[in-house]
């Protein structure tokens, strides 16, 4: 009987093992190229803010934070759609659900689309789960992670 318990915490323990090797490992379809305070998905070609400001915002101070942001020396930046926005989860991980090259408190990121027809629910991401979930948009805060669209 002590042989099997041993047996069962070794076989435990290799498990835990193998699951933060593959935690360390980024997937293959990621690859960032990082340039000063933004991050270049090249994969999607899509430019990301690397780091949001710590501030959180209702779903139209997200709108209207991106579409006046200027950084990185452009002004041409905006609140992603969910596709977009998904792109950056990274299920391998275990909270935040995002690559490390990004700055990422474990928080929900608002995304500029729609949920269905109505005007009060919006989709975001929860970088914590990794999940896409809606949400009601006239009253709730998240963070803001701006992108716009690469070379």
């Amino acid at each position: 009987m002590v042989l099997f318990t041993r047996l069962s915490v070794l076989r435990c323990l290799c498990r835990v093992v193998l699951c933060l090797v593959m935690l360390t490992v980024s997937p293959v379809w990621a690859e960032y190229q990082v340039n000063g305070n933004v991050v270049l998905d090249t994969s999607t070609n899509l430019i990301w803010m690397q780091a949001d400001d710590g501030v959180q915002r209702t779903w139209r101070e997200a709108l209207a934070y991106c579409e006046n942001l200027t950084l990185a020396g452009t002004s041409d930046w905006r609140l992603p759609n969910i596709n977009e926005l998904e792109s950056l989860v990274d299920l391998e991980r275990i909270a935040p659900t995002i690559d490390p090259v990004f700055s990422c408190r474990v928080d929900s990121f608002w995304s500029s689309s729609p949920y269905g027809g109505s005007s009060y629910s919006v989709w975001f991401v929860d970088f914590h789960s990794g999940s896409a979930p809606y949400g009601e948009n006239t009253i709730a805060i998240r963070s803001v992670r701006c992108v716009r669209s690469g070379p």
